[in-house]
């Protein structure tokens, strides 16, 4: 140690670098803390990146538990973690409303003013999984109401009457939109379909590739193969002798998987075959 500021800081010179260590009664404890995470140049980062900028330039006795507290209570983070929620959740209501709108009114796209009071209703009277009920019972405390099809004439106000009965035709033309969706989905499938007539007896598999002919096997279920010619044939030198080598191409296989085999081997295990094949 090369100085002493008072009892509860000192200061450690490494010649490149120095590094407080922060008693636990300083007073000057908050204002390191705040140096670490609250500053312009910590910039509120989480607990691990202030921890490791606190580490290298201070060490506070208890600094993990210290900064972790400060950290949670740093009214700054609070109302940032509020505002990215807040941010969230307007996206989602944003991306639904949209959705909703351009259902009902791609062929009145001026209209679209006239149906956020039903986008709202709609949205507030959908389930949501994080509430496990609609926003209106959560408010409320009971079901949302249901809201009937308008019979022309009804009302005697005369803008609610146009008001609910432009909302009819539009609701009828969704569904007209609708039907011919599904007429056109069903013209495409049925591209691909063919009407065929079978009658009793009929085989119905006549275009269905047969699997191919399994190799044969031995009575303990082992594939059996045989030699049936012999491509090529040489000699090599093993210890003092001379032996011959044939490349045979095996039953059930193509000559692309032909194999060396010893010629004297293989006349004592497939002794009907020499004369024929070896």
């Amino acid at each position: 140690m090369n100085g002493k500021m008072n009892s509860d800081i000192k200061v450690e010179d490494s010649g490149e670098m120095k590094r407080f260590f922060v008693g636990p009664s300083c007073p000057l404890k908050l204002q390191f803390l705040h140096h670490v995470h609250s500053s312009p140049l910590a910039g509120h980062s989480r607990f691990l990146k202030s921890y490791h900028r606190a580490k290298s330039d201070f060490y506070l006795y208890g600094m993990k538990f210290d900064l972790k507290k400060f950290i949670k209570e740093c009214d700054i983070c609070q109302r940032i973690k509020s505002d990215i929620l807040s941010y969230r959740q307007t996206e989602v209501v944003n991306r639904s409303l949209e959705q909703y709108l351009r259902a009902f009114t791609i062929d009145r796209p001026h209209q679209w003013a006239s149906w956020l009071p039903l986008a709202e209703f709609w949205f507030n009277s959908s389930f949501h999984t994080s509430l496990q009920l609609t926003p209106f019972e959560t408010l409320y405390g009971f079901p949302p109401p249901k809201l009937q099809g308008y019979v022309l004439g009804t009302t005697r106000v005369d803008a609610l009457d146009s008001l609910l009965s432009q909302r009819q035709v539009v609701l009828d033309t969704l569904k007209v939109h609708l039907a011919t969706a599904q007429a056109r989905m069903k013209t495409q499938a049925d591209r691909h379909r063919q009407e065929r007539s079978f009658a009793v007896g009929d085989w119905l598999g006549q275009h269905v590739t047969p699997l191919p002919t399994l190799p044969p096997v031995d009575e303990s279920g082992q594939v059996f193969t045989e030699p049936v010619v012999v491509l090529q044939k040489r000699t090599k030198s093993l210890r003092s002798r001379v032996i011959t080598e044939v490349l045979v191409q095996w039953s059930s296989a193509s000559p692309d998987d032909a194999t060396w085999e010893s010629l004297h081997q293989l006349q004592l295990s497939f002794a009907h075959l020499v004369g024929k094949v070896l």
